[in-house]
């Protein structure tokens, strides 16, 4: 492994590592939204199992986002679960028919989504705190090879 990549690597484990919850969901949205967009690029490319890979590691992100949620807590936890559940689906769909727009979309509702996010950590500012991510889903050690 080249030495830049070490140090990104590096970079991406202690970002994670000392992230608040809003950080690590925003770094989701990116990785998520970045994926997707690769994925498209290579699928275009014709370079379909690289294509696939970055399709499963946007899934991956959104699973991720989805299983970070805490249901009890409100309406809008099952709400952001149901959009989720639906991103992959039309994930899934787009893989199956070979079709682009279903991932526009989903570029598109991760946007949005992200850009809500942006604006609520602007507001609240939390403190640093190690494994924000609930242990159940590894604590954020686990969110490293998903986003890397």
């Amino acid at each position: 492994m080249a030495a830049g990549n070490d140090a990104g690597g590096a970079y991406i484990r202690n970002k994670i590592l000392n992230a608040t919850p809003i950080e690590l969901t925003l770094i989701l949205y990116d990785g998520a939204i970045a994926s997707l967009r690769r994925y498209k690029q290579l699928f275009t490319d014709k370079k379909h199992e690289h294509a696939c890979n970055e399709l499963i590691k946007g899934q991956d992100m959104i699973r991720a986002l989805r299983d970070s949620l805490d249901l009890s807590v409100s309406n809008i936890g099952s709400g952001l679960y149901r959009l989720y559940e639906y991103m992959l689906k039309k994930l899934i769909n787009a893989n199956i028919e070979k079709n682009m727009k279903p991932v526009d979309e989903v570029i598109h509702m991760l946007t949005d989504l992200k850009d809500t996010w942006q604006q609520a950590a602007a507001t609240h500012k939390d403190p640093p705190r190690a494994n924000a991510v609930p242990p159940e889903i590894g604590g954020n050690t686990s969110l490293i090879s998903i986003v890397s």
